[in-house]
Protein backbone atom coordinates (compact mmCIF):
# COMPACT_ATOMS: atom_id res chain seq x y z
CA UNK A 1 0.00 0.00 0.00
CA UNK A 2 1.34 3.19 -0.85
CA UNK A 3 0.76 6.12 2.31
CA UNK A 4 -2.29 7.31 0.26
CA UNK A 5 -3.81 3.89 0.59
CA UNK A 6 -3.25 3.99 4.08
CA UNK A 7 -4.65 7.33 4.70
CA UNK A 8 -7.47 6.27 2.99
CA UNK A 9 -7.95 3.20 4.90
CA UNK A 10 -7.49 4.71 8.40
CA UNK A 11 -10.21 7.79 7.23
CA UNK A 12 -12.65 5.04 6.17
CA UNK A 13 -12.49 2.86 9.43
CA UNK A 14 -12.90 3.01 13.77
CA UNK A 15 -12.50 0.80 16.42
CA UNK A 16 -10.88 -1.87 16.48
CA UNK A 17 -10.48 -2.13 12.61
CA UNK A 18 -8.57 1.34 12.72
CA UNK A 19 -6.63 0.02 15.79
CA UNK A 20 -5.09 -3.25 14.09
CA UNK A 21 -4.44 -1.03 10.88
CA UNK A 22 -2.34 1.72 12.81
CA UNK A 23 -0.95 -1.56 14.81
CA UNK A 24 0.23 -3.37 11.51
CA UNK A 25 1.09 -0.24 9.21
CA UNK A 26 2.72 1.70 12.10
CA UNK A 27 3.84 -1.06 14.30
CA UNK A 28 4.36 -4.10 12.06
CA UNK A 29 1.67 -6.42 14.29
CA UNK A 30 0.38 -9.54 12.66
CA UNK A 31 -2.89 -9.65 13.17
CA UNK A 32 -3.29 -12.32 15.62
CA UNK A 33 -0.42 -10.49 17.53
CA UNK A 34 -3.15 -7.25 17.19
CA UNK A 35 -5.86 -9.17 18.89
CA UNK A 36 -3.34 -10.47 21.34
CA UNK A 37 -2.02 -7.16 22.47
CA UNK A 38 -3.32 -5.75 25.92
CA UNK A 39 -3.42 -2.94 27.58
CA UNK A 40 -0.84 -3.58 30.27
CA UNK A 41 1.68 -4.77 27.04
CA UNK A 42 1.58 -0.93 26.90
CA UNK A 43 4.21 1.25 28.53
CA UNK A 44 4.06 4.60 27.82
CA UNK A 45 4.88 4.32 23.83
CA UNK A 46 6.21 1.18 23.83
CA UNK A 47 4.20 -1.95 22.99
CA UNK A 48 5.71 -5.40 24.43
CA UNK A 49 4.47 -7.66 21.77
CA UNK A 50 4.52 -10.84 23.69
CA UNK A 51 1.78 -13.49 22.62
CA UNK A 52 -0.89 -14.00 19.90
CA UNK A 53 -3.99 -15.40 18.87
CA UNK A 54 -3.93 -18.78 16.68
CA UNK A 55 -6.83 -20.70 15.49
CA UNK A 56 -7.19 -24.09 17.22
CA UNK A 57 -9.43 -27.46 17.33
CA UNK A 58 -11.69 -25.87 18.68
CA UNK A 59 -11.30 -21.75 17.85
CA UNK A 60 -9.57 -19.23 18.86
CA UNK A 61 -6.81 -19.70 21.44
CA UNK A 62 -4.46 -16.89 22.93
CA UNK A 63 -0.72 -18.01 23.59
CA UNK A 64 1.37 -16.30 26.13
CA UNK A 65 4.02 -16.60 23.71
CA UNK A 66 4.79 -15.26 19.96
CA UNK A 67 5.16 -16.84 16.38
CA UNK A 68 8.67 -17.30 17.25
CA UNK A 69 11.46 -16.62 19.60
CA UNK A 70 12.12 -13.57 17.53
CA UNK A 71 8.70 -12.07 17.77
CA UNK A 72 8.93 -11.41 21.68
CA UNK A 73 9.90 -7.99 21.13
CA UNK A 74 9.35 -4.20 22.09
CA UNK A 75 8.22 -1.27 19.85
CA UNK A 76 8.18 1.96 20.24
CA UNK A 77 4.69 3.61 18.73
CA UNK A 78 4.14 6.64 17.01
CA UNK A 79 1.98 8.93 19.85
CA UNK A 80 -1.05 9.02 17.49
CA UNK A 81 -1.06 5.34 17.54
CA UNK A 82 -0.97 5.24 21.51
CA UNK A 83 -3.69 7.63 21.55
CA UNK A 84 -5.99 6.03 19.15
CA UNK A 85 -5.18 3.21 21.58
CA UNK A 86 -5.81 4.42 25.20
CA UNK A 87 -8.39 7.03 23.71
CA UNK A 88 -11.57 5.06 25.25
CA UNK A 89 -14.10 5.87 27.72
CA UNK A 90 -12.62 3.30 30.40
CA UNK A 91 -10.41 4.27 32.70
CA UNK A 92 -7.22 2.30 32.24
CA UNK A 93 -7.16 0.47 35.28
CA UNK A 94 -10.61 -0.82 34.40
CA UNK A 95 -9.31 -2.27 31.49
CA UNK A 96 -5.47 -3.26 32.40
CA UNK A 97 -5.72 -6.85 31.39
CA UNK A 98 -8.40 -6.14 28.12
CA UNK A 99 -7.45 -6.66 24.86
CA UNK A 100 -6.77 -3.30 22.73
CA UNK A 101 -8.28 -5.11 19.68
CA UNK A 102 -11.36 -7.12 21.22
CA UNK A 103 -11.88 -9.46 18.55
CA UNK A 104 -10.86 -12.78 16.34
CA UNK A 105 -8.12 -12.56 13.68
CA UNK A 106 -10.98 -13.85 11.45
CA UNK A 107 -13.33 -11.18 12.70
CA UNK A 108 -10.51 -8.76 11.60
CA UNK A 109 -9.79 -10.29 8.56
CA UNK A 110 -13.23 -9.88 7.25
CA UNK A 111 -13.64 -6.10 8.36
CA UNK A 112 -10.78 -5.50 6.70
CA UNK A 113 -11.37 -7.20 3.52
CA UNK A 114 -15.21 -5.40 3.36
CA UNK A 115 -13.09 -1.81 3.50
CA UNK A 116 -10.90 -3.03 1.15
CA UNK A 117 -13.81 -3.73 -1.25
CA UNK A 118 -15.73 -0.61 -0.39
CA UNK A 119 -12.38 1.38 -1.24
CA UNK A 120 -12.23 -1.14 -4.73
CA UNK A 121 -8.50 -1.94 -3.41
CA UNK A 122 -7.10 -4.67 -3.32
CA UNK A 123 -4.72 -5.88 0.26
CA UNK A 124 -4.20 -8.26 2.36
CA UNK A 125 -4.05 -6.98 5.96
CA UNK A 126 -0.98 -8.75 6.15
CA UNK A 127 0.50 -6.11 3.45
CA UNK A 128 0.46 -3.75 6.10
CA UNK A 129 3.22 -5.20 7.54
CA UNK A 130 4.92 -4.61 4.14
CA UNK A 131 4.24 -1.48 4.20
CA UNK A 132 5.72 -1.32 7.59
CA UNK A 133 9.00 -2.42 6.24
CA UNK A 134 9.24 -0.34 2.97
CA UNK A 135 8.17 2.54 4.92
CA UNK A 136 11.17 2.15 7.32
CA UNK A 137 13.35 1.23 4.75
CA UNK A 138 12.57 4.62 2.37
CA UNK A 139 13.04 6.74 5.35
CA UNK A 140 16.89 4.86 6.18
CA UNK A 141 16.31 2.69 8.94
CA UNK A 142 19.34 -0.03 9.19
CA UNK A 143 17.85 -3.26 8.21
CA UNK A 144 18.86 -5.20 11.76
CA UNK A 145 16.12 -2.20 13.99
CA UNK A 146 13.20 -3.13 10.87
CA UNK A 147 14.07 -6.74 11.50
CA UNK A 148 13.87 -6.79 15.27
CA UNK A 149 10.81 -4.21 15.23
CA UNK A 150 8.86 -6.76 13.27
CA UNK A 151 9.72 -9.58 14.42
CA UNK A 152 11.66 -11.23 11.42
CA UNK A 153 14.46 -14.11 12.11
CA UNK A 154 16.47 -13.11 9.45
CA UNK A 155 17.18 -10.31 7.41
CA UNK A 156 16.97 -12.59 4.38
CA UNK A 157 13.35 -12.96 5.10
CA UNK A 158 13.49 -9.45 5.35
CA UNK A 159 14.90 -8.36 2.08
CA UNK A 160 13.20 -11.35 0.38
CA UNK A 161 9.87 -10.50 1.03
CA UNK A 162 9.18 -7.74 2.84
CA UNK A 163 11.45 -4.97 1.45
CA UNK A 164 9.42 -3.13 -1.17
CA UNK A 165 10.05 -0.03 -2.57
CA UNK A 166 7.06 2.36 -2.19
CA UNK A 167 5.43 3.44 -5.42
CA UNK A 168 4.63 6.91 -4.19
CA UNK A 169 7.89 7.25 -2.65
CA UNK A 170 9.68 6.10 -5.85
CA UNK A 171 7.42 8.64 -8.22
CA UNK A 172 8.96 11.69 -5.68
CA UNK A 173 12.38 10.95 -6.98
CA UNK A 174 11.90 10.67 -10.66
Amino acid sequence: PTDNDIELMLANSHGNLKKAIELAAFCSLRRGECCALRYDDINGNTLHVHSDVVKGPDGWVHKDMPKNASSDRFIKAPDFVIFDLLNEKAPKEKRSNEFCVNCTPSVLSNRFNALMKALNMNYRFHDLRHYYASLLHAIGIPNQYIQQSGGWRSDAVLNSIYRNVLRDKQNKFE
